[in-house]
């Protein structure tokens, strides 16, 4: 469920950057749990992902139309940790570092 909203996220963030530049290039998310990037690039039905909503399938359409890529990010070099979790202060200057926020 959380991918899905970082993509309808980012696909909003997308058109409204359109309408400033054009933009063609596909949009990356990236995710740290190798899992949900195996269930987003695959196209398949499984019987264990039946409980997932329907509305949280778009997803793979987006994917496979070439809007979006979802990428894995090492837990180590995820800079959205900073924003989810208690970080030991080395992790939380990596992270501010990362995403261009000096401390």
């Amino acid at each position: 469920m959380a991918i899905t909203e970082a993509i309808k996220e980012a696909i909003w963030l997308k058109a409204f950057l359109g309408e400033l530049d054009s933009l063609g290039d596909p949009i990356i998310v990236f995710c740290d749990n190798q899992s949900v990037v195996h269930l987003t690039n695959d196209r398949m039905f499984y019987e264990r992902t039946k409980q997932i909503d329907i509305r949280y399938h778009f997803v793979r359409d987006v994917i496979f139309e070439g809007n979006v890529l979802v990428n894995k990010i090492s837990t180590k070099e995820n800079p959205a940790d900073m924003l989810t979790k208690r970080l030991p202060i080395a992790k939380f200057k990596f992270c501010s570092k990362t995403i261009s926020v000096f401390c």
